[in-house]
């Protein structure tokens, strides 16, 4: 008997071996059609009966199995990443049926059975066992869409009139906050000048830490003017992105993606500053402009 291989096929075979009777011998599977050759192919799994056929039509049987593997199947426990950037997603991989000792190899390289230490993706595994036969199949990783973004407008102080009042997106909510001052709310108030450490921790376990200057107090109505004078154009944009400060000078100016990367900055030292966007990626960025001791916020979006 050669058993099957892999479950499923065909490729079984059967070689029968009789003496005795009368005259030549005929051999058949199924009692019906007799043959001279005593070598049966490409047989399925399970159970067959031999029958062998003299001369003189007496008849012997003999009942044999052509063993089946069971079918390789795969199963899976997914961990996705938990904070948007992060690498902590995991497959932990279950194989069953097939015959002997299994070998992986995954798309991203490794050949063990369980992968961990995974950033967001599709995976896809190819098991086989001791036959050669083998399954393949896929797995997506999945990871919280934004990572925690901090967009701020900072009012400066001469005593402790000062606040940060801050705005969370991304990760997942809600989000609690933690001041280096002590105080556990969004936004914070009273403060005399100086830098002012946010940690925020979301409900996934996510953290993400921002620091903020409150500078010395410029005037609410220079503050109203700063803010409402700071335009960006066009936006969405495709090439390029003008930052014009009206009646303001910028001192500073910085771009980041939404994983907090830099992606430009510069100390213009003028009114305006033209961004060249050809080569942003598409999607949002957040430009923080510093000027007269202040920093405003404003989002751009970058598209093809």
């Amino acid at each position: 008997v050669l058993n099957v291989t892999c479950n499923g096929l065909n490729n079984g075979a059967l070689t029968v071996y009789a003496f005795g009777g009368v005259g030549t011998l005929q051999n058949s599977l199924n009692g019906i059609n007799y043959q001279p050759s005593n070598i049966f192919n490409g047989l399925s799994g399970g159970s067959k009966t031999i029958y062998i056929r003299d001369a003189n039509n007496c008849v012997r049987t003999q009942i044999v199995q052509v063993i089946e593997p069971s079918a390789l199947t795969l199963t899976s426990s997914i961990s996705d990443v938990s904070c948007a950037g992060g690498n902590n997603g995991g497959v932990n991989l279950t194989v069953n049926g097939g015959v002997g000792f299994n070998t992986f190899l995954w798309s991203n390289g490794a050949v063990s059975e369980d992968i961990y230490g995974l950033v967001d993706g599709i995976y896809t595994v190819v098991v086989e066992d001791g036959n050669g036969c083998s399954e393949t199949e896929s797995f997506e990783i999945m990871q919280p869409d934004a990572p925690i973004v901090v967009n701020s407008v900072i009012y400066g102080t001469t005593t402790t009139t000062g606040s940060i009042d801050a705005t969370v997106t991304g990760g997942t909510t809600p989000y609690s906050f933690e001041w280096s001052n002590g105080e556990t709310t969004e936004d914070i108030d009273t403060l005399t000048s100086g830098t002012y450490t946010l940690t925020i921790a979301d409900a996934s376990g996510c953290i993400s830490t921002n620091q903020f200057i409150v500078p010395d107090f410029v005037g609410l109505s220079d503050l109203s003017d700063l803010d409402g004078g700071l335009t960006v154009y066009p936006n969405p944009s495709w090439e390029f992105a003008e930052v014009e400060m009206k009646g303001f000078t910028i001192d500073k100016i910085e771009v980041r993606n939404l994983l907090g990367q830099m992606v430009f900055n510069a100390e213009p030292k003028a009114s305006k500053i033209a961004i060249n966007t050809t080569n942003f990626e598409n999607g949002e960025y957040l430009i923080q402009v510093y000027a007269a001791d202040q920093i405003i916020t404003r989002k751009l979006q970058v598209i093809r």
